[in-house]
């Protein structure tokens, strides 16, 4: 059953002093330092910083901002494919750091990794991709068989892989900035003297009061593909001039999209082949009220199938931005074109918008605004869209001094030719005839052994708290922990 949702921002009424975290309380963490089967080695520290508060009942238990710490535990390089079917990799966090600089040690196991190509056992372990999962195997294949058999065609089938269909990295690497979920296995006993202020204080009266009116006064709150297809949900507000908008979602780490070309759908085919992500990638052309969108921001990390995004429409040449957000969970087919599935429970994304924003310090007011219980389910089909029927509307300060997302230093890659040359042999390595029955027998082998399976971490398989609320949510908070 997923965890209800909880509404964050209620300052501690007084000194926390004790306090316990449940067992599987849940903490939204961002790692500080770069991990990966290729780069790290058993016994290195991992830290990672909390980017959503933690609640219990009228309590700020974790602010954003703290961090957790702990080991490298266990990890396999892929290789050449001889030893391991697939990279894997055992982060282990055990100590949490709050601001007054107490140290409490905890048990946790990772859940998830988001937007990650790579899933996350029963057992909390990263696995990685499979090399011979790609439309690369099946052009090495090919080349395996024209070696042998048509030696004319070899230099042919070599080069279309050299520049067409090079082999997927099939290593772990994630970046600082990585996302990731962690659940709690023990409780926690929290001993602390601070007192944690709200992380955005609400909206004023007369503010709330206009964008309700203002809400209501829309003809729609829904934009469109076509006249025939009604898309994503207008679901956030953004008060702000454009500089501070995009100064805020840059800090967050989010980036803009390309516009739709030739360039971007070979970007798009390469990123397909080869399984990573495009930070920039074109989006689908919505229209709200007729119009498109003035700016979009999307955030991901090593696949094309997933990302957070939203769509922003300015509102009658104001500082305010009527704001679209949702997240793409999968591929799907959608007449004869592949385009992307999203998750239904859009009040995710709006959370993850704000609290990104609100870790950045760019938040200067922000409150839910009501807009009707019939909004809580906008299509009774399979395509239905579940929300609260809340509109977050954010203030955003100047935001000139922002708290950024960490990012890996650009670090020296060897010359393309170079890197294309390793990804061909690698392949042919991995996936000839004789490597991928290797790697079918081994991996049968393995699941006989042992019933952790790999169960993919969907986004979207839990709820999301939001680090914005009304003062008249105390009740609401209290009463769902």
């Amino acid at each position: 059953m997923k965890p209800k949702l909880l509404f964050a921002a209620l300052a501690c009424l007084a000194p926390l002093r004790s306090a316990v975290l449940p067992n599987g309380s849940e903490l939204e963490i961002r790692l500080l330092d770069p991990v990966g089967s290729r780069v790290s080695h058993v016994g290195d520290p991992v830290r990672a910083a909390v980017v959503t508060p933690v609640f219990g009942r009228d309590r700020i238990l974790v602010p954003a901002g703290a961090t957790v710490s702990g080991v490298i535990d266990h990890l396999d390089r892929l290789g050449l494919g001889l030893r391991h079917t697939a990279a894997r990799l055992d982060l282990q966090f055990t100590e949490l750091h709050l601001s007054d600089r107490t140290v409490t040690p905890i048990h946790a196991r990772l859940v998830s990794v988001e937007e990650a190509r790579e899933i996350v056992n029963d057992t909390g372990v990263v696995v990685g991709i499979h090399p011979e999962a790609s439309f690369s195997t099946a052009v090495s294949g090919a080349f395996t068989l024209f070696f042998i058999g048509e030696p004319e065609f070899r230099l042919a089938v070599l080069g279309f892989k050299f520049l067409a269909a090079r082999s997927p990295d099939a290593e772990i690497a994630f970046p600082a900035g990585t996302e990731m979920l962690l659940r709690l296995t023990d409780d926690v006993s929290l001993n602390s003297l601070e007192t944690y202020k709200p992380a955005v204080p609400p909206l004023t009266t007369p503010q709330d009061a206009h964008f309700e009116d203002m809400l209501a006064g829309l003809p729609e709150q829904q934009t469109n593909r076509d006249h025939r297809h009604a898309s994503d949900l207008i679901n956030i507000v953004l008060i702000g001039n454009q500089q501070a908008v995009e100064r805020a979602f840059g800090a967050a780490g989010w980036h803009g999209s390309e516009p739709h070309s030739i360039m971007a759908l070979y970007h798009v085919y390469h990123c397909m082949v080869q399984r990573v992500g495009y930070s920039r990638a074109p989006m689908t052309s919505l229209k709200f009220n007729g119009s498109p969108p003035d700016m979009a921001f999307q955030k991901s990390l090593d696949t094309l199938a997933k990302r957070h995004h939203i769509r922003l429409w300015r509102e009658a040449e104001s500082d305010v931005w009527l704001g679209a957000a949702s997240e793409d969970i999968k591929y799907k087919l959608r007449a004869l074109h592949i385009t992307h599935g999203t998750d239904r429970d859009i009040d995710n994304e709006r959370a993850k918008v704000v609290n990104d924003l609100a870790f950045t310090g760019c938040i200067y007011r922000g409150s839910l605004i009501s807009r009707g219980a019939s909004f809580k389910t906008v299509r009774e089909d399979a395509h239905s869209i579940f929300t609260d029927g809340d509109v977050a509307v954010v203030q955003l300060n100047a935001c000139e001094d922002p708290r950024l997302t960490p990012a890996d230093p650009k670090t020296p890659q060897p010359v393309r030719a170079i890197r294309a040359a390793r990804a061909v042999i690698e392949d042919i390595a991995r996936s000839n005839p004789v490597s991928v029955g290797y790697g079918m027998i081994t991996s049968i082998f393995a699941s006989s052994k042992t019933r952790a399976g790999t169960r993919v971490q969907e986004s979207g398989a839990y709820t999301r708290a939001i680090a914005i609320s009304n003062v008249s949510e105390t009740a609401k908070v209290s009463a769902l922990r």
